[in-house]
């Protein structure tokens, strides 16, 4: 009764040519073996000349003078010994052929199956179920005596190592920035309403990688996204249209996933976004009743770049520091009021930076009664007061 055991194995195999794809090589577990507690079980990658190789062991315990270890694809056999099937012209006895090559350790009794000329292009042809069987001869067919558990072997086309490239677009087409993976490149944009395309792209691979754009503030669902191949790229594309709600500083990362990568790649563009000041003043209600009383008004700002240039005005007239007005940072102090002050007072705070201006308004409201002008009962002269 045949024994089985089981392994995992995962090999990364570097095409030698520079800027080559890379191939990866998984072997899932349940590659099981024969007739065997002790068994010997590997599975590796040799480059030779301009391709590559990976190897499958098979190790038998025994085996009678009519048995020889077949190695099978996908259910089909592939070899009977040394001799292995063409589809063309039929059986050829030989140890090797364009494809496959067994190598058999006598006294090991170990049974090497060699898949030879692993390249890009062979990939999907050389992925599959492998397995190792005792047959024995029956009227010129190898007839199963007892096989293995299957090998699920993967091989999988990896993208290039420079890839995923992040790019993005001004209107009209041309590239404002490019950036490779694992690297962050930052430009300077200043709002004026107009669509940036943002690309990132990857050569192609087997299966097909994943690419996906995500932002850093995660404030949202991302703009529609458009999917494509050129020039052996695959490519994933979004158009964004910069607003204030971005803020000034805002990062797009594009992750490209594959199934035969150990960690996921990923590229980055960071926007420093310039606009003019957004300005409010606080508090935005003020008056005044008494003489004595003292407001204060604070500027609020948001801008990038910074602000250079402050400026207050009281109706139309900029106000400088001295006398009731006190100029203090971003604030604005005022005191010393009198009823010659009532009314309503417009008091406008404005701030540039090299982008542009902006401004806002608070209304000041002064309403101080005048003073009177009758003396005071107890103070008025003897006779008018028995005038009557």
């Amino acid at each position: 009764m045949a024994r089985t055991g089981s392994i995992a194995v995962a090999v990364r195999i570097q095409d030698g040519k520079k800027q080559a794809q890379s191939l990866w090589l998984n072997t899932f577990p349940e590659f099981s073996l024969l007739k065997s507690q002790q068994v010997s079980r590997r599975v590796h990658i040799r480059k030779y000349r301009d391709w590559r190789l990976f190897f499958l062991d098979c190790q038998v315990d025994s085996l009678e003078s009519n048995q020889t270890v077949s190695w099978y694809k996908n259910g089909e056999i592939i070899s009977d010994g040394y001799s292995f099937r063409d589809n063309v012209k039929g059986w050829l006895v030989d140890v090797t052929n364009d494809r496959y090559r067994i190598n058999a350790y006598g006294t090991a009794l170990r049974f090497t199956l060699q898949v030879r000329s692993v390249s890009p292009s062979t990939a999907e042809f050389d992925s599959g179920s492998y397995q190792c069987a005792v047959t024995w001869s029956q009227n010129d067919a190898a007839v199963p005596d007892g096989r293995s558990r299957t090998a699920e072997v993967n091989i999988y086309v990896i993208p290039t190592s420079n890839y995923p490239v992040c790019r993005v677009s001004n209107p009209n087409g041309q590239d404002v920035i490019t950036t490779g993976p694992t690297t962050t490149a930052t430009t300077t944009i200043v709002l004026s309403g107009v669509t940036h395309t943002l690309t990132c792209l990857s050569s192609q691979s087997t299966p097909a990688v994943g690419l996906f754009w995500s932002r850093n503030d995660q404030s949202g669902p991302l703009p529609r996204e458009t999917h494509g191949n050129d020039d052996n790229t695959l490519y994933i594309a979004i158009d964004w249209i910069p607003s204030r709600n971005d803020g000034s500083t805002l990062t797009f990362t594009c992750t490209l996933q594959h199934p035969g990568l150990l960690s996921d790649r990923t590229c980055s563009l960071n926007f420093n976004i310039q606009y003019a000041p957004i300005v409010t003043i606080d508090p935005t209600d003020v008056m005044v009743t008494e003489e004595n009383d003292e407001i204060v008004l604070h500027c609020n700002q948001d801008a990038n770049p910074q602000v250079t240039e402050t400026v207050w005005y009281y109706d139309d007239d900029v106000v400088n520091s001295g006398g009731r007005f006190r100029l203090e940072g971003m604030s604005l102090r005022i005191s010393t009021f009198s009823s010659r002050d009532n009314g309503d007072h417009t008091i406008t705070c404005e701030l540039t930076n090299v982008i542009g201006t902006g401004s806002d308004s608070v209304t000041l409201t002064v309403n101080i009664p005048f003073p009177s002008t009758k003396q005071p009962y107890s103070q008025r002269p003897q006779t008018e007061l028995f005038s009557k």
